[in-house]
């Protein structure tokens, strides 16, 4: 994702990532609206480079609580 954006990996962490609740992994920052950091409008920032959950959504999510996430 950093290279699609033309970002080193280091500023794409600090720049986009943040420190999961596990505590053992990165994810992504989301916007005050929830919403992915890498969407602008209804579009993919970096579409061709997403991880395989964006790839999957909505077939592969669960989401408690959310109608039609399983």
């Amino acid at each position: 994702m950093a290279q699609a954006l033309g970002l080193g990996e280091e500023i794409f962490i600090q720049h986009y990532t943040h420190l999961a609740a596990n505590r053992a992994q990165l994810s992504l920052m989301e916007k005050e609206d929830g919403s992915c950091v890498l969407l602008s409008g209804n579009e993919c920032l970096v579409y061709n480079a997403r991880p395989n959950q964006c790839r999957a959504f909505p077939a592969s999510w669960n989401v408690p609580g959310c109608p039609g996430m399983k």
